[in-house]
């Protein structure tokens, strides 16, 4: 369905541009394109509109989202959990009988995955009893975010066109936007940031420096590696830029940027050091590293020690564990 829309835009996209129809610089199509693009408030508001919109519209003619991945339950449990007040369950009484993939059983019930898609979807949950509708609102605000942040790197219109390839290619039909898995989520921290870390290149505001911290945060409770990575030599180069034009020596450079920023980053870090504390007991070890510990034989990376030879409870979860189960997995034996 979602494949056979897409080959119908482009059709019509060649179509058009061989007529040379309606994208003339006097055109008719081109200006009004160019007056919602010229207004930065309404553009954003028009693509995240759009995106909730079609969200709406692709699970009204096919089905709300449906977990099937072992990813998904686990931030459904996450979902249930937020919803509910709390931030994790007591371990179960006999918990060998309720160990399963990407769940922390001891010392307590609860996900293994960072908060922020859990958030979302307990929002969608509480709100109107849907987890699915937290995950078109991170899809709606992760496609507006994009238009934000093109906008600075590439001008309006071209900012404009941007967004609208994004809400057709993953902001209405795509596993980031009818799945559990919060692929949006990170892309909503990562536009922010960018969008922001582009406009203090050019001033020093104390807004973009918190749209800055808020993506920033974002990421490290969604895809803390991935927004690490992508976020770290962009980072540098702006402080190493600010170091030799000597902007630590302007009131501004701490009003405007280190002063809300560090606000910002100190509160996101002391929450997220109260809610692993909540779970593994101390604020330093989240949940993943613990449950990579308990669950994993293999570390993160190859330059790694293996841990040592690990005794599952589950029989489900060693055969699912045990050499091959990557291959036996995708086979579906």
């Amino acid at each position: 369905m979602a494949e056979i829309f897409q080959l119908f835009l482009l059709v019509a996209a060649i179509t058009l541009s061989l007529l040379r129809v309606g994208f003339a610089g006097n055109s008719g199509l081109s200006s009004w394109v160019q007056r919602i693009a010229g207004k930065p408030l309404l553009s954003v508001a028009a693509i995240a509109g759009m995106t909730f919109l079609g969200c709406l519209a692709a699970a009204g003619l096919l089905h709300e989202p449906v977990p099937r991945v072992q990813d998904e339950f686990s931030y459904l449990l996450m979902s249930e959990t937020f919803s509910s007040g709390r931030v994790s369950s007591p371990s179960p009484p006999l918990p060998e009988f309720f160990d399963t993939f990407h769940v922390l059983i001891r010392p307590v019930y609860a996900s293994k995955y960072f908060p922020a898609q859990g958030l979302f979807l307990a929002l969608g949950e509480k709100l109107t009893g849907h987890p699915a509708v937290g995950v078109w609102l991170t899809s709606a605000l992760a496609c507006g975010a994009t238009c934000w942040m093109l906008r600075a790197w590439v001008g309006p219109t071209w900012g404009f066109f941007g967004a609208l390839l994004m809400v057709l290619q993953f902001g209405v039909f795509s596993y980031w936007s009818q799945s559990y898995w919060g692929g949006m989520v990170a892309a909503l921290g990562g536009a922010l940031y960018f969008g922001a870390i582009r406009r203090l290149w050019e001033r020093i505001s104390w807004q973009n420096s918190v749209y800055a911290a808020v993506g920033l945060v974002i990421l490290a409770n969604s895809r803390p590696l991935e927004g690490m990575v992508a976020a770290t030599p962009v980072t540098a180069f702006f402080l190493f830029r600010s170091l030799r034009l000597h902007a630590w020596k302007q009131m501004e450079f701490w009003r405007g940027l280190v002063l809300p920023a560090g606000a910002i980053l100190l509160l996101g870090a002391a929450a997220m050091g109260a809610y692993n504390r909540a779970i593994t007991g101390s604020a330093w070890q989240p949940p993943y590293l613990l449950h990579e510990r308990q669950y994993q034989e293999s570390p993160q990376f190859v330059f790694m020690p293996l841990r040592p030879k690990i005794m599952y409870s589950s029989p489900w979860v060693q055969y699912l564990n045990s050499p091959g189960a990557e291959h036996r997995s995708c086979s579906g034996t």
